[in-house]
């Protein structure tokens, strides 16, 4: 190796295993970063009252996803996996990720109303129970009474691709609202309602064949009652 080799590699040498929050000359408790991780959750590093470093993501219900301290998280692990605002992190703590090799991608600079924290803490997310069932319901081109002739039930590939269509479609917001039911009280039965109508709008954009495809009154009476079951029980 080289000299400049030899020098990269005693800094690397040289980086702590984990950062600790008395590498800090400010110990203010505040936001350190704050971005958005790639399945679009929220990212939030800040320094709390009990002078440690906290790791956060959360969901846009404020329900928590992840919750570590500066003693479990790696290096790597404060940089958000998508993007980072710049203007709502902090400089002392940036500085201190570069210097050890951590850059995180930020997006371009935006003006933003000046605050001690940017994101949520973890007190004041909603957590899941680790006895939570999630919400899922069956649904298949049959059970939607799709055409008899349709290639969506005569033929198996397109019969499970549209299957997992719309079970993608479908049993996330299922679980969205069953966890606002059940964690924030939320009446939810609205948003229920409007599930088959999203259903039958989707069919009608799979193909040409479906376009005038009219949802049944008995196949939205299932839907709903099995939905409302999963969610209220």
């Amino acid at each position: 190796m080289n000299k400049r080799e030899f020098k990269e590699l005693q800094a690397h040498a040289d980086r702590p295993k984990r950062l600790r929050a008395y590498m800090l000359a400010n110990r203010s408790p505040r936001t350190l970063i704050y971005g958005v991780t790639h399945v679009r959750h929220t990212f939030h590093v800040y320094l709390s009252d009990d002078q440690k470093l906290h790791l956060v993501t959360y969901d846009d219900d404020n329900f928590l996803q992840r919750h570590q301290t500066e003693a479990e998280l790696e290096l790597e692990e404060y940089e958000p996996t998508k993007y980072a605002y710049p203007e709502a992190c902090d400089y002392e703590f940036t500085t201190l990720l570069q210097r050890i090799g951590i850059e995180p991608t930020f997006l371009p600079y935006q003006e933003r109303e000046e605050s001690r924290f940017y994101g949520l803490c973890h007190d004041e997310l909603a957590v899941i129970p680790e006895s939570h069932t999630p919400a899922r319901i069956r649904i298949t081109a049959g059970e939607i009474d799709l055409p008899a002739h349709s290639m969506f039930r005569t033929n198996e590939d397109k019969r499970k691709a549209l299957t997992r269509e719309l079970h993608m479609m479908v049993n996330p917001t299922l679980e969205k609202l069953n966890r606002r039911f059940r964690y924030r009280g939320q009446d939810v039965r609205a948003q229920l309602e409007e599930i088959p109508a999203r259903v039958q709008q989707f069919v009608r954009t799979v193909a040409a064949e479906l376009s005038e495809y009219e949802m049944p009154e008995k196949v939205k009476l299932r839907m709903m009652k099995e939905m409302t079951q999963h969610v209220y029980g």
